[in-house]
């Protein structure tokens, strides 16, 4: 997906403009903030993407699951242990007819090895398992990663939307206030009646309680888009409609079922449940491991004595019966397996039903979209036509304000269905699981989830202390 596709549009159909309240607002928090915002819709999901501490506790839990393949793999590797001893002895024996006290100074050393040959399948079957837990584990990493996107494109849609309506409630309160002015006018040469300003003055009580409410809704986007992304919100710009999106409700379901992270993490979990079976049943199965030592031992006393001790052997290792608790464990993981299998067909029925609600709501408000946008146009042109008929009498004051209140109506629907059209692609894209950093395209470096995973396969001695 072209990176163009989330950059801010010049020709989206929806009110833009921030009043010179609303801009100082924004001055004014900006001016107390010591960290840099980002405007457009890419930078602020790629702040999200590089710095939420979801994402970062995630890959960290993949690195840990990555360990579990050299765990694995330590399995064809021998293991060596050297034990040594010293120290002094004291003796001191007493009876009727003598005594005698002697001092011995015993030392030992003993070298170990002892190498696996075959351990019934079992190595095998757990490295098997180790590479699926880790492609599991890399599917949930892109689940959170989409997860966090979404959230992060969503608070940032909402702050747009709520700045968008805070302009429309201050300009619907201006215009009220110039109509009360005038109406107020006109009663002090005998036009209007009473009435007339009372209705006035009640519309612009419900404005300024517009207002009021719009400044309280953005104050709350606000704290969900820092607490998202991490900075605050400042000149925001109104991204591209998304690209590539699906366009049917086949194709999305078929695309979800492919590459929604969550089907994909639950098929992997199945292929590890599988592999545990084969681990558990390679217990029933013979080992076969080579052991080796070399001893030594020494004794200073009255008469020195040495002996030393060097052993070589195969040993094989026939499990008969333990006891009823392995044949316990494999029934337990077979029927673990089988519970995995239909987590499976579980995650592709909720991909699948998420992918059409997506795409539904995303056609349900492209129609909100075209049918509000028809409303504002016949409602712009309808005040036209009663603020001319109201000037030559054919036209009451609470006509006038009934026609201002029904496009400013209009005008809030419009933008909120504008914004909901953006949530809802964004919503369909991460159903098909296509809304991450690669395919959008964001200004940052992609996370290689490959990387820790290399370096640690193979390594079988150190990286405890490396940072």
């Amino acid at each position: 997906m072209a990176g163009s596709n989330l950059t801010a549009a010049r020709d989206w159909p929806c009110t833009t403009a921030i009043t010179t309240a609303t801009a100082f607002f924004f001055g004014v928090l900006v001016g107390n903030s010591s960290l840099v915002s980002a405007d457009t819709l890419l930078e602020s999901l790629a702040t999200a993407y590089s710095t939420n501490p979801g994402i970062l506790a995630a890959r960290a839990e993949l690195r840990a699951v990555d360990e579990q393949v050299p765990t694995a793999l330590s399995n064809w590797r021998p293991t060596v242990q050297i034990t040594g001893s010293a120290g002094k002895v004291g003796t001191n024996n007493k009876s009727v007819f003598f005594s005698s006290d002697e001092n011995r100074t015993p030392r030992s050393a003993a070298a170990q090895l002892s190498q696996p040959i075959y351990r019934g399948g079992r190595t095998l079957a757990e490295t098997k398992r180790a590479d699926h837990r880790v492609l599991s584990w890399r599917a949930r990493l892109k689940s959170t990663e989409q997860s966090v996107l979404l959230d992060a494109a969503t608070a940032y849609m909402d702050v747009l939307r709520d700045m968008s309506v805070l302009d429309l409630s201050v300009k619907n309160e201006s215009r009220l206030r110039r109509q009360l002015e005038a109406a107020r006018d006109r009663f002090s040469v005998g036009e209007v009646t009473r009435t007339d300003v009372v209705q006035s003055e009640a519309r612009v009580s419900n404005a300024v309680a517009d207002r009021v409410r719009a400044q309280g809704d953005l104050d709350s986007s606000r704290d969900t888009y820092i607490r998202v992304i991490g900075v605050p919100p400042v000149n925001l710009q109104w991204p591209d409609p998304l690209a590539d999106l699906p366009q049917s409700k086949e194709d999305a379901t078929n695309q979800a079922l492919n590459n929604n992270p969550d089907v994909l993490s639950a098929i992997y979990d199945g292929s590890a449940a599988a592999d545990d079976v084969d681990l558990v049943l390679g217990e029933f199965l013979p080992s076969v491991s080579l052991d080796g030592s070399l001893e030594t031992a020494s004794e200073t006393s009255s008469v020195d004595s040495v002996s030393k001790r060097a052993e070589f052997m195969a040993t094989l290792t026939v499990p008969i019966y333990q006891a009823g608790l392995v044949s316990a464990r494999a029934r337990e993981a077979k029927e673990i397996s089988a519970q995995r299998q239909r987590e499976i067909d579980d995650a592709k029925r909720l991909v699948v039903e998420d992918a059409s609600r997506a795409w539904e709501d995303l056609e349900s408000n492209r129609a909100q979209v075209a049918a509000f946008s028809d409303s504002v146009r016949a409602n712009k042109v309808a005040l036209e036509g009663v603020e001319q008929e109201a000037s030559v009498g054919l036209r009451t004051t609470l006509d006038v304000l009934d026609a201002e209140q029904e496009l400013f109506e209009a005008e809030v629907d419009l933008v909120r269905a504008r914004c909901n059209t953006a949530v809802a692609a964004f919503n369909l894209s991460a159903a098909v699981g296509t809304f991450n950093a690669v395919n959008l395209s964001l200004p940052v470096s992609i996370y290689d989830e490959t990387e820790h995973y290399n370096d640690v396969r193979w390594k079988f001695w150190g990286g405890f202390f490396d940072d």
